[in-house]
């Protein structure tokens, strides 16, 4: 049984839960572990390092995760942007 309010139905989650994507500390694994305990997963994809979120999300699994990037540090790469929507933890994407 979940808790009901607004930011969990938009989500689809049944905890008021979101991790902090802090970059290269908030992987795939936490995120992953964070979605299956009924929040919403976020993997910090921090300054854009695209090798690393390619790891992190291979490391998420199936999970639904999402990615946070530091929005000034996006603006320099926005291809990142696009890449992480191709990757196999696809799923949200939260700019952070």
């Amino acid at each position: 049984m979940g808790i009901r309010m607004r930011l969990t139905e938009a989500l689809g989650i049944t905890v008021p839960t979101l991790s902090a994507p802090m970059g290269f500390v908030a992987g795939g694994k936490l995120a992953a572990a964070v979605t299956a305990a009924g929040g919403l997963g976020i993997i910090g994809g921090g300054y854009g390092d695209a090798d690393w979120l390619d790891r992190e999300c291979a490391a998420a699994g199936n999970a639904r995760v999402g990615c946070g990037f530091i929005t000034w540090s996006l603006a320099k790469q926005p291809e990142l942007l696009a890449h992480v929507l191709a990757c196999a933890c696809r799923a949200d994407v939260v700019v952070w």
